[in-house]
């Protein structure tokens, strides 16, 4: 049997926080397709965490020529791929206006971000935040680690945490390398930190 041919394809979005990460690649996911030609059920197979549910909402709008087995149209379950490009998705932002990786993340977005370009063996040189219309939002200035170095970073820390954070650190031999602050919907002083140590 043959896949069902498809008939209608939806673009992904692409997340702000890949972009942000420079995150691209194929997301694989199983897909149920009923007698309708209509994806009913997804499963991701090979992951991109930053990107699987882009992929997965994707897909769900896409539709298929119903497959029919001895004169009966019948589900299907088949793998899919979902491409995702940096040089499409810039392309899409600069003409849509939407966020590009230099944009203001949630603070979410920015966490999940940061996992992302930790992996890869990336700090945050430079953080900023700001509170906007209610929500606290994030944006850094990347650089990669280099070798025999370490570094730890965190945000949205309060006066005491930042205090704690830096004894803490500077104790274990890391000196602060990048701080910047402002102050959330509440009023309060947040800090955003980085700390770094590099070996001898």
């Amino acid at each position: 049997m043959s896949a069902p041919a498809r008939i209608k394809e939806v673009k992904p979005d692409y997340p702000a926080a890949a972009l942000y990460a420079k995150v691209q690649g194929d997301v694989v996911l199983e897909v149920t397709i009923d007698a309708k030609g209509a994806v009913t059920k997804t499963r991701v197979v090979q992951s991109i965490p930053l990107l699987d549910g882009a992929a997965e909402d994707a897909v769900k709008q896409w539709r298929f020529a119903p497959t029919v087995v001895n004169g009966k149209a019948v589900n299907v379950t088949m793998p899919l791929t979902v491409k995702f490009s940096l040089g499409n998705a810039a392309s899409a932002a600069n003409s849509s206006g939407a966020v590009d990786d230099a944009g203001w993340l949630s603070s979410e977005q920015y966490q999940a971000a940061f996992e992302s370009r930790r992996k890869q063996r990336f700090y945050p040189a430079r953080v900023e935040g700001r509170n906007n219309s209610g929500r606290s939002e994030f944006r850094a200035d990347w650089q990669e680690v280099t070798p025999r170095c370490q570094f730890r970073s965190h945000h949205g820390l309060t006066g005491e945490a930042f205090e704690q954070a830096s004894n803490r650190y500077k104790a274990d031999g890391y000196s602060l390398a990048a701080s910047t602050q402002f102050v959330d919907m509440a009023g309060i002083r947040r800090f955003q930190a980085t700390w770094k140590s590099c070996a001898n």
